[in-house]
């Protein structure tokens, strides 16, 4: 009985687990580079980029203009320019999977003791420039757990999809 409460709530785990399929039926297949400049709306890049689940770590109280995309063979870099003439650098790893950019930055992240008294977590942003040359950021969102493995074992995921228009140099 035990092997099999086991074997049922791993394989709906990792069911949960997985993400779904996004279309990036625009991208842009001759230059798949996304370095460049970029122009934000509101405090979207910060949100998407912010991913502490309990605290947040990026500053919210000033408004990031534009920001700068470079990257490497293992990293991309965001510099955040801020109104109030302050940047942001962040670092993060990525997989780059035929010309989409999967960030590496805290995908799954398990709030209290997930599905016994808590709740995963989980967020993963693919980047990618589209045929007008501006980036794309799917971002897919699911986040699900359970008190004492009764109750809202279903989960809720969501999909979007931002364009950030290409500021030229």
């Amino acid at each position: 009985m035990k092997r099999i409460l086991y074997i049922t709530l791993s394989l709906f785990f990792f069911f949960h687990c997985s993400s779904q399929t996004m279309n990036f039926s625009d991208m842009d297949v001759k230059n798949k580079d996304i370095s460049g400049r970029y122009k934000n709306t509101e405090l979207t890049i910060v949100r998407l980029l912010d991913r502490k689940v309990l605290k947040d770590t990026l500053d919210y109280t000033h408004f990031v203009s534009h920001f700068d995309i470079t990257k490497d063979k293992h990293h991309i870099y965001f510099s955040l320019y801020q109104t109030n003439g302050k940047v942001v650098h962040r670092k993060y790893k990525y997989k780059e999977r035929k010309g989409v950019y999967q960030l590496k930055n805290h995908n799954f992240k398990p709030l209290l003791v997930p599905y016994v008294f808590g709740a995963i977590d989980i967020r993963k942003l693919y980047l990618y420039r589209n045929i007008k040359g501006n980036l794309k950021i799917g971002n897919y969102e699911h986040r699900s757990g359970a008190m004492f493995i009764v109750g809202f074992l279903d989960g809720k995921s969501t999909y979007n999809m931002l364009e950030f228009e290409k500021i030229e140099n």
